[in-house]
This record gives structure tokens, C-alpha cells and sequence, in this order.
């Protein structure tokens, strides 16, 4: 399993597959997955290549993509790895057409597609001798498969990207997915056909919430038969946060890691530029330092264009606590606090974040500021304390609004 090492979370190689609901018309082009998963997963694998079309046909100024066409067999994540360091270019977006596979895989795959900061969508691409009126059949794959590079069509009608697919469509930056695809999900099964255990709900969000997307998704797949499929709609999409549109600001998660110990998770995803050319995720993490020191507040960012490798001081305030993470050009800083912090950041109607940037020479620094909302925040820490060993409330410092 191929995940970059920056990660904080590990997903098990599960198989996550789906049979399309027959009373469900418009996704009649979508073919049926067969009953033996396993020579599927031989039968199918994924297919990489880059396509050439049309000016404009990616999306505006966008001539060139990766397409990624076919299941997520249990070698697609090192070839996906081994296909992009072939490639002189590193900013071309990535359009998945799968049924799903290797929920494992799908995970390692949109791991590299964040850590490159690629754009994502769902899409057929179709080179020439395949069509767009009917399912990609064996000699359509043959053609993807013949060459690294095609003169290709890009066609959104009748797309998709069902079960694992979405875990690695998720990888993506900046999301779009056109009205005319189908994006689906349900519950996921081992190869053998037996259910996931339910421990491996807590892996699946934790993906979810470092990607910046709601993991209520999860506990909504969870809920559909893995012999049928459900169609996200558009409400969803901005419910859950599939499609990168203004802020998203995920709900604090309180998840037990592999140690059983919780951590409290939220992460909020928002353009970095005005133009809305790119967009980063910032992601909190809080979990109890061991020994009853306190618990450590962890912050982690995607950096902008211009924010790559500058110096950047960290600030966390809380009511009337404020918790400096260093000033470090790393992506990512932590501090441990006591609990006064913690239960300050309760009783706050919010958090605010503020990032100083600190460039070399003589350019000039400057700032950004992020507000978290603290709403649900109070129910996340419940676990946190028992495992920090706290019970009762503790005084918080008055606020003060003016002299």
C-alpha cells in the first residue's frame, strides 16, 4: 500500500465495490460489477495515461489531463506513484471513471493526488476507436493501454465515480464534478464478501477529515447495502463538502486512534487566492499528552503558492488563553497546553488561528486569520478528558470586553 509519508492516518486494504440499483435509470451506461470480485479486480485494473483534446476541453485554458480509467486494483497506488514521476509536467488535473476497488488503494492514490495539489473531477476519456454510447469495453482498454499519451475525448455524460472511487476523488484540491456524472456510494465489504468491521468506519473518516470533507459521508455509505448504489445529490455535495466552493469548515470529530486513545479532529478548507485558483486545507488535531502534562494542539496547513518554505509563526487563541506553535516554514506545528486552554476553547463562541509570515530579506511580511467555530466542540473533548484523567469543570478566566 502506497500512502505519502506525511500522513498522519493509515487506511486497511479493504475492497469497497457496488451493483447499481436497476430502478435507477439514468445510471443504466453504468455497468454492473460481476459477482467474482476478485478476477474483476484482475479483469479491470486501472488504466493512467495522459490526454490531449480539444482547447478547453478540460475545463478553461485546460487542454491536457491524467485520466484515470478502470477499478483500483491492489497494485493501482505505486503504479499511480510510478506514472507521475515519469511525467516532465506536475499540474495537470486528474479525472476518474471507476465503479471502485481497493478502498486501500483509493485511499494511497488520493493521498498522492493531495500531496501534489491536483485538481480532480469524474470523466470518460475517450481516445480514438473508443465510444462514448457504450460501456468501456476490452478493446477500448487495449487502445489506453497502447501509449503513455492520447488524442482523447473528455465526456461527463454517464461518468462516474462510485465507492472507492470517491476516496480517491476526495485527494483533490480543487473538486468539480459536472451535473451530468454520477457520484455514488454505499457500505463496503471484504473480497470475501463478509462485512468490514465496524472499527474500520473510524479509518474511513479519518481519511475523510484530512482531505477536508464532512465524515458524516462515511456513516452514509454505511447505511447502503453493498449490492446497491446511492447517488449523491447536489445539497449533499455541499452537506459533505465534495466540491471545493467558498469555505468549508468541517464538525469537530472525536475518533479513537489505533491506541484507543481519542483525538479530536476539524479541518476547514478555503481559497487561497481570490481568484479561487487554488484552494488548501487546514486541519486541527487535539489528543492528551501522556502522564496528565495536558493535551498537545496540533495544527497543520497546506501552504499557498507563495507560502512554500517561509518562515510562519503560529497563534491560537482561545478566550483568554493564547497558545504560541512555534515559527517554523513546516507544514506542520503543535504545542501543549493544560487544561485551562482546552476548557477556555469551550466555553469560546470560537478559535481563531492566526498565521505571521515571516519571508526572507527585505519583503515584507504578513498574516492570515482563521476562525474555527467551537460549536460541538464541548461533546468532541468528552473522551479526551476521561483519557487526560480530568473529571469536574475548571474556573475559566473571565473575558474581558473593554475597560
Amino acid at each position: 500500500m502506497i500512502v505519502p509519508q506525511h500522513r498522519a492516518f493509515r487506511p486497511l486494504a479493504l475492497l469497497m465495490c457496488g451493483v447499481m440499483i436497476a430502478a435507477v435509470s439514468d445510471a443504466a451506461a453504468a455497468p454492473a460489477q460481476p459477482k467474482d470480485l476478485a478476477a474483476w479486480l484482475r479483469a479491470e485494473p486501472m488504466i493512467f495515461f495522459v490526454a490531449k483534446g480539444a482547447p478547453n476541453a478540460c475545463g478553461p485554458g485546460c487542454s491536457e489531463w491524467i485520466a484515470a480509467e478502470g477499478v483500483f486494483d491492489y497494485a493501482a497506488g505505486g503504479r499511480f506513484r510510478d506514472f507521475l514521476a515519469a511525467l516532465p509536467r506536475r499540474e495537470l488535473p486528474i479525472f476518474f471513471n471507476s465503479r471502485g476497488g481497493s478502498i486501500g488503494q483509493a485511499m494511497a492514490i488520493g493521498g498522492i493526488v493531495r500531496d501534489r495539489l491536483m485538481t480532480a473531477g469524474v470523466g470518460r476519456t475517450l481516445p480514438g476507436g473508443c465510444r462514448s454510447t457504450v460501456p468501456t469495453d476490452d478493446a477500448c482498454r487495449k487502445v489506453m493501454q497502447s501509449k503513455a499519451e492520447h488524442e482523447a475525448r473528455l465526456v461527463t455524460t454517464s461518468a462516474f465515480c462510485f465507492s472507492a472511487c470517491v476516496y480517491a476523488f476526495v485527494g483533490g484540491s480543487i473538486r468539480q464534478v459536472a451535473r451530468d456524472t454520477l457520484f455514488g456510494i454505499h457500505s463496503p465489504r471484504l473480497l470475501s464478501g463478509a462485512p468490514v468491521p465496524l472499527d474500520g468506519g473510524r479509518l474511513f473518516k479519518l481519511h475523510m477529515v484530512d482531505m477536508g470533507i464532512d465524515p458524516d459521508i462515511v456513516d452514509a455509505a454505511a447505511k447502503v447495502s453493498a449490492d446497491r448504489i446511492r447517488f449523491l445529490g447536489r445539497d449533499e455535495f455541499a452537506r459533505f463538502g465534495i466540491e471545493t466552493r467558498g469555505t468549508f469548515e468541517t464538525p469537530w470529530v472525536s475518533l479513537q486512534d489505533r491506541a484507543d486513545r481519542y483525538v479530536v479532529l476539524k479541518s476547514v478548507t478555503q481559497a487561497a487566492d481570490k481568484g479561487g485558483k487554488e484552494y488548501r486545507t487546514r486541519n486541527v488535531r487535539i489528543s492528551c499528552v501522556d502522564g496528565d502534562i495536558g493535551i498537545r494542539f496540533e495544527y497543520r496547513r497546506e501552504p499557498a503558492s507563495n507560502e512554500i518554505g517561509v518562515p510562519t509563526a503560529i497563534r491560537v487563541t482561545a478566550g483568554a488563553q493564547e497558545l504560541e506553535l512555534g515559527n517554523e516554514a513546516s507544514e506542520a506545528q503543535s504545542a501543549v497546553a493544560g487544561r485551562e486552554f482546552l476548557d477556555a476553547a469551550t466555553a469560546a463562541p470560537g478559535i481563531t488561528i492566526t498565521e505571521l509570515f515571516s519571508p526572507s530579506g527585505d519583503a515584507q511580511g504578513w498574516s492570515r486569520m482563521l476562525k474555527l467555530s467551537t460549536n460541538g466542540l464541548s461533546k468532541a473533548v468528552e473522551g479526551l478528558k476521561k483519557d487526560c484523567g480530568w473529571t469536574g469543570t475548571t474556573a475559566i478566566p473571565a473575558v474581558s470586553s473593554g475597560p
